[in-house]
């Protein structure tokens, strides 16, 4: 069943929720009104949408952003947040400045994902290693 909650596209299956980074502009207020799972995968670029000329203020913004979502976990039990994004820091490295710049907010932003987490799995080819 899809549903449109807000701006956001999700499609809900009882209990879980999933925020599509990819197609829509996603805000924490948004998924903060949710219960149950919440699953937000294209990450990647929902950072993008923090990026600003100074990157410290765009890796501030994420944070922030990144702090409502966890507080809110931590309100109940019952409410996990899972987060689901692909590595875009490997490969060659883009001439454009601001494709450089979000290459660099991404994995500046995952780390701090990280030191957050309580689990962290990366999975590639289909071959999952928990790294936490």
């Amino acid at each position: 069943m899809k549903t449109q909650i807000s701006h956001i596209e999700a499609c809900e299956y009882s209990e879980v929720t999933w925020y599509n980074g990819y197609t829509s502009n996603i805000e924490g207020e948004d998924i903060i009104r949710s219960e149950g799972f919440s699953i937000i995968f294209g990450l990647e670029h929902v950072i993008e949408q923090f990026l600003e000329q100074d990157l410290d203020r765009s890796r501030e913004l994420f944070s922030q952003w990144l702090q409502k979502l966890i507080e809110w976990e931590d309100s109940s039990p019952q409410i996990k947040l899972y987060l689901i994004g692909s590595d875009i820091g490997k490969g060659i490295v883009p001439i454009d400045n601001r494709h450089r710049n979000l290459r660099d907010l991404v994995g500046w932003c995952y780390q701090d994902i990280v030191e957050k987490a309580d689990r962290v799995d990366v999975i590639w080819y289909g071959i999952n290693q928990r790294l936490k």
